[in-house]
This record gives structure tokens, sequence and C-alpha cells, in this order.
């Protein structure tokens, strides 16, 4: 049996480069109970006062990215939080076509 996740959730959240804005967006996870899969920081090479912060969570509850997307949002020092959604083949029929992504933006 595989253990490639039939979906992952993927976030992208845009923070001032403060030494507390990494550990605050990771404690988001925490308090959700979620293990990230992978996660990445780089500074924008465009403006080194901005980091983005990429997290990867595998086949999470259903509705449970949009919490997460919303709390991320409301973090001090996030200036941007992106959410897509990647499914991989084998899921149920009325998700989307293997591959495909989502993208969508915290209000």
């Amino acid at each position: 049996m595989s253990s490639t996740p039939l979906r992952v959730d993927c976030f992208s959240v845009f923070a001032a480069a403060e030494p507390s804005a990494l550990p605050r967006v990771l404690d988001v996870f925490t308090l959700f109970g979620v293990v990230p899969q992978r996660c990445h920081v780089c500074r924008l090479e465009s403006d080194q006062d901005q980091l983005v912060i990429d997290v990867q969570a595998a086949d999470l509850p259903v509705g449970r990215a949009e919490q997460i997307a919303r709390r991320l949002d409301r973090v001090v020092a996030v200036t941007q939080v992106l959410h897509s959604e990647r499914v991989h083949a084998g899921t149920a029929r009325d998700a989307m076509p293997p591959g495909e992504h989502r993208l969508s933006v915290a209000a």
C-alpha cells in the first residue's frame, strides 16, 4: 500500500521577517493538533523584510484547512495567507481530478 496521502493542503504564509513570525505560524498547526508534512521558509527576493512560509499538511479533516487558514490570517506579523489543495489519484468521485489544485485566499 502506498504512503502517498490522498489530499495535501498547502499554505503559503507571507509575514514580516521577524524572529517570532515562524514559531507563531507553526503554533497555529499545533493548536489544531496537526504535524505538517513539510515546511519551508525563505525571505522574498524582492523584499528582504518579508518571509514566505510554505507548510504542507496531509489528509486534514473536512473544513480544517479553512479553519487553519483563517487562524493564520490573524497571527501577528502575517500579511497574507494563500491556501491550495492538491488531490492525488484514488480519491472520492466528487473530489477534484488528480493533480488539480484549488486556491483560496484567507479573508
